[in-house]
């Protein structure tokens, strides 16, 4: 019975030793001292644990990671699916119940999606968050368009920005949209607390790109022509409306051939506040046409087809877009989505190691997929990405706020 006994109390002993620790009950300190050490993706998993460290993951800055893509493909799923570039690899995150399987996601900007639901009602939401924000109705959508179109299926939204983050204060937002009104694309906008979007009358013809740059709303025209509006009073005031003249490039040998030999279509632009900068990107795309000279291009190792972009920067004073033949350890990211800039040189942007490159996503199918790669300035040369997506992905950047 002794020994019995004794082993009882070993038993004891050993399951005392073995206690499960209350984690929750850590002090906050060591808890974001824990926390700021994890993945954003081991952050968000962090935030189930329970309210302390919901708490906890909300108060670190998440403002240090690279951006992921979200896959549109998993559109009709109850989860946003999400690529990981550096990781090369694909999470998915539950969606709020207040988002429809089949809402349609039209833009990002500063880790929030702008939604559309089946009645063609904005919303904002974070997946990671899991907050939502109301926004007005378009109350100028013809009422074909909201009877008998889905939102999946329209081209009406061009970009969607945010001009002030709700992350850092829910009660001041505003919300800036480029949209198709039938004869050319137009500017609007909307804060918080207003019913309806204000149209911004602004005097160039096609808006190709919008952008937040020093707490004003900057728009560029297919011509390179820029306009600037202040629109944190309750009317937008422009302050700036110019057409700088945008500085010629001296083409290497190659591009003289290809500027020769390919068919380009027509540019496209993007705006970038980059380092306190103001940068448009124009990204030029070439199709061998003839098939004359397609042995050629094979003897060369060149594809039918050629991807090229320049950065230019906004000289306010002489009003013209200078060329920039380097953005340095920057990295810039392009697309659909709000477009963004950061350092490969702060160890803390995993999966941005390569400075002086653009990562960017396509609108256009290559073989059925939307091209997303990575271009490099200095060597001039494109490299795809391994996701295969049938539908123009989004950039987002985490934020658990």
């Amino acid at each position: 019975m002794a020994s019995l006994n004794c082993n009882r109390r070993i038993s004891e002993q050993e399951d005392h030793d073995f206690i499960e620790p209350d984690w929750s009950g850590l002090q906050p300190e060591l808890v974001e001292l824990i926390l700021s050490k994890l993945s954003i993706i081991n952050l968000i998993r962090c935030q189930a644990v329970c309210y302390a460290w919901c708490s906890a993951v909300k108060t670190i800055s998440s403002s240090g990671f690279s951006p992921w893509l979200l896959v549109r493909d998993d559109d009709a799923a109850a989860s946003f699916c999400f690529f990981i570039a550096e990781e090369n690899y694909f999470l998915k995150i539950k969606k709020h119940e207040s988002v429809g399987k089949h809402d349609w996601c039209i833009g990002s900007s500063n880790g929030w999606l702008v939604l559309l639901d089946e009645r063609w009602d904005p919303y904002l939401v974070n997946p990671f968050s899991q907050v939502r924000i109301q926004l007005p109705s378009f109350t100028w959508l013809h009422p074909y368009v909201v009877k008998y179109l889905k939102p999946a299926n329209n081209s009406l939204f061009k970009k969607v920005i945010l001009l002030s983050n709700p992350s850092q204060d829910k009660n001041n937002y505003a919300v800036a949209v480029t949209y198709w009104n039938m004869h050319r694309r137009k500017l609007c906008f909307c804060k918080n607390g207003d019913r309806d979007w204000t149209d911004i009358d602004g005097n160039l013809e096609d808006y190709s790109d919008i952008v937040c740059h020093n707490d004003m709303l900057y728009a560029i025209a297919k011509d390179c022509s820029i306009e600037a509006w202040d629109c944190r009073g309750p009317r937008p005031i422009k302050r700036l409306s110019m057409k700088p003249l945008l500085e010629s490039r001296q083409q290497s040998g190659m591009e003289k051939f290809i500027d020769s030999r390919y068919y380009k279509i027509k540019d496209n632009y993007y705006l970038v506040e980059s380092s306190g900068k103001l940068l448009i990107v124009v990204r030029k795309t070439y199709y061998l046409l003839d098939p004359k000279n397609r042995v050629e291009a094979q003897q060369l190792n060149l594809p039918n087809r050629m991807l090229y972009f320049d950065v230019y920067e906004l000289d306010f004073k002489e009003e013209s877009w200078v060329l920039v033949e380097s953005i340095g350890d920057r990295v810039l990211f392009l697309g659909k989505s709000h477009s963004m800039s950061m350092s490969a040189a702060a160890k803390s942007y995993p999966g941005c190691e390569e400075g002086d490159s653009i990562h960017f996503t396509s609108e256009y199918r290559m073989n059925g997929h939307c091209e997303v790669g990575v271009f490099s300035l200095g060597r001039r040369t494109v490299r795809p990405y391994t996701l295969k997506v049938r539908r123009p992905p989004l950039w987002i950047t985490p934020n658990t706020r």
